[in-house]
Parts: C-alpha cells; structure tokens; sequence
C-alpha cells in the first residue's frame, strides 16, 4: 500500500509534461516565424547607387586622393578667406564711421578753441577799452608778435632779439601810457598855441594840432636821422628822403596827439597798441642788425660725425687697397 502511494505522484507528473518539440535555426539569415522573402520581392527591391567619383569596383589611387585632398582644402581656404573678406568690409565700415566721427570732434574742438580765443580778445576789448575793435586790433599784434620769433629763429635770427623787443614794448607802453592818460602833450600843446595865437592870425582850435604836428615832426625826423646815420644802411639823398618821411609820420601822429584829450581806458588802449608795434618793430630791427645764419641754425641736421667716420674709413680703405695691389702686382 506505501509502495503504491510513492509511485503515484511521479506517473502524474510524467503524464502532466508535455512533450517539447525543437525547431531548427534558418541557415539563410531569416527570422522564424517571418515570411522568406522570395526572388521576386529581390529583384523588386532598389539597388545602392554606387559612389559617383569611384567608378565601380575601383578604389582611388594615391594621386587621385591627393587631389581630392587638395581640392578639399583649397574649397575650406576659400571659404575662410570670403569669411575673412565679408568680415573686413563691415570692420572697414565701421572703421570709417569711427574716423568720421574722431574728425568731426577734433574740428569741433579746435572751432570751439578758436570760439574762446577770439570771444575773449572781443570781450577784453570791449570791457577794457569799451569796443570789440581794440580786441581785435591787439588779438591780431599779439598774435603776430608771437609768430614773428619764431620765424626769425627758423631763419637763423639772433634768439635775443625777442627779450629786447619785449622790454622795448613794455617800456614804450607804461611810458605812453602815463604820458596820454595826463594830458601833458594836450596840454602843452594848448599853452603853447595859447603864448603864440596873438602874433598869427589863425583859429584858436587849430593851434594844438598844429604844436603837436610841429613837435612830432621834429622829435621823430631827428630820432631817425640819428639811427640812420649810425647804421650806415643810408646815405645822401635817401636819408633825406627817409627822414622826410618819418617827420610827415611823427607829424601827424603829434597832431593827433594834440587835439585829443585821453581817458585812462583810452589812453591805455593806444599805449598798449604802440607797445605791440614796437615790441615787434625792435625784435626784427634786432634780428637784422645781428644778422641771420641759417647754416649755423640748421648745423644739428647735418650728420657731420658719420661723415667724417665715412670719410676715414674711405681713406683706409683706398690706402688697404694700394697696400695689396703692390704686393699682389710687385708695383
């Protein structure tokens, strides 16, 4: 009875089993359970274009491949270059645009500079002296008192010429100055006319322009026969003709002198443009008595040194030279 009990439940398992079957792998590359693709479905199916630059079954050589390369490469340079190119031509927009602008605010500046210079002589003239005329009449003598050193330098001019004219004109100013602000020449010129009216009979007004004519004339012909005598630069009938003509100026300066009665604003504004004119008349009056050396000026630009050291080595040379022709020639 226990024997038949442990049989039992292994013929239930065997019976309860079933059997596996195991199929075959397909040897063609196909999946089981998919349809076997047939000729047909083959010759239908599109072909792989082959590549076009190698001809079919033909694999490129070594030139071959090198042109390609170098094809390949020119095309990538190529295109760099037109990157490059494209590039540069907006740069160079821009750059135009900044060089544009960087001129535009250096015209500004230098009118802007121009603005002040000029609007501060106009206003000096007119606060000072009471018109912007006397600003622009001493803005042009300054200016040009400025300039006339430094062409006298590049000339080859005495450099000392420009402390003497200054002072020169710094003297005359305070001098003329004091002298129109008091009226002395007004004044005497009216006494004068004043102790002589009673032996001519002329217009009491005209008396101090006519002292003032007389007094200049002989004050500046006088002045100028003595400088002219003493440079020597002329003589005979062309001093005299220069002399004449430097009284007919001192005249007339004299009368004007004269008849005219000076504020302070105004008395300083015609001492202060004689001073000018002086400053720069005795600077080239200076400068031309001493003479001008423009070689002596214009020395430093030569390179006296390197010649004088190619000068020399020229001399070794020719001398090295004749040395080894005598004993290369027995001469």
């Amino acid at each position: 009875m226990r024997r038949h009990r442990d049989h039992a439940p292994r013929t239930a398992a065997r019976t309860s089993e079933a059997p596996l079957s195991v199929q075959p792998e397909p040897t063609d590359g196909t999946t089981p359970g998919r349809d076997t693709p047939s000729s047909e479905d083959a010759d239908t199916r599109p072909a792989t274009p082959p590549d076009p630059g190698t001809p079919p079954g033909d694999d490129p050589g070594v030139f071959e491949a090198t042109r390609r390369v170098r094809a390949g490469a020119m095309g990538l340079a190529q295109a760099h270059i037109d990157l490059l190119k494209a590039e540069l031509a907006v740069a160079g927009r821009q750059l135009g645009v900044i060089i544009g602008m960087a001129l535009a605010i250096l015209v500004l500046a230098v009118l802007t500079g121009l603005l002040i210079v000029i609007g501060s002589w106009l206003f000096l003239g007119e606060w000072l002296f009471g018109s912007m005329g006397w600003g622009i009449l001493h803005g042009s003598l300054w200016f040009i008192a400025l300039a006339v050193p430094l062409a006298l330098d590049l000339a080859g001019g005495w450099r000392g010429a420009t402390t003497r004219g200054l002072g020169a004109g710094l003297l005359v100013t305070l001098v003329l100055w004091i002298l129109f602000a008091s009226n002395v020449l007004r004044d005497t010129a009216v006494r004068a006319g004043e102790a002589i009216e009673p032996s001519f009979a002329i217009e009491p007004a005209i008396w101090p322009s006519l002292v003032g004519f007389a007094v200049g004339a002989l004050l500046v012909g006088i002045a100028g026969l003595v400088m002219l005598w003493r440079s020597g630069s002329v003589r005979g009938r062309q001093l005299l003709v220069v002399v004449g003509a430097l009284a007919v100026v001192g005249g007339l300066v004299g009368a004007i002198l004269g008849s005219v009665t000076f504020d302070t604003k105004g008395a300083l504004a015609i001492a202060l443009t004689i001073g000018l004119v002086t400053w720069i008349g005795v600077m080239v009056a200076v400068a031309a008595a001493r003479g001008f050396d423009p070689e002596a000026r214009y020395a430093g630009l030569k390179p006296t040194e390197s010649i004088a050291m190619a000068e020399e080595t020229k001399t070794f040379l020719e001398r090295q030279w004749r040395r080894q022709r005598r004993k290369v020639l027995g001469r």
